[in-house]
């Protein structure tokens, strides 16, 4: 996972109930990202897009 851009360096703040947490975005975040987006801050994150591979196929041909 990747932090966007834009939230790179910001201060987010959320209520739950009687308390809230505050916490400073940074790369560091990305590596508990599952923490994160479990507590509703899943759009601070960006999927890297995963490489396709492809594989040829060769035709065949019928013989009859």
């Amino acid at each position: 996972m990747k932090i966007k851009n834009e939230f790179l360096g910001t201060t987010v703040t959320t209520y739950h109930g009687n308390y809230s947490r505050t916490i400073t975005v940074t790369e560091e975040t990305a590596k508990e990202h599952k923490y994160y987006t479990s507590i509703g801050l899943g759009y601070l994150f960006e999927e890297k897009a995963p490489k396709v591979k492809y594989k040829g196929v060769e035709n065949e041909e019928n013989a009859k």
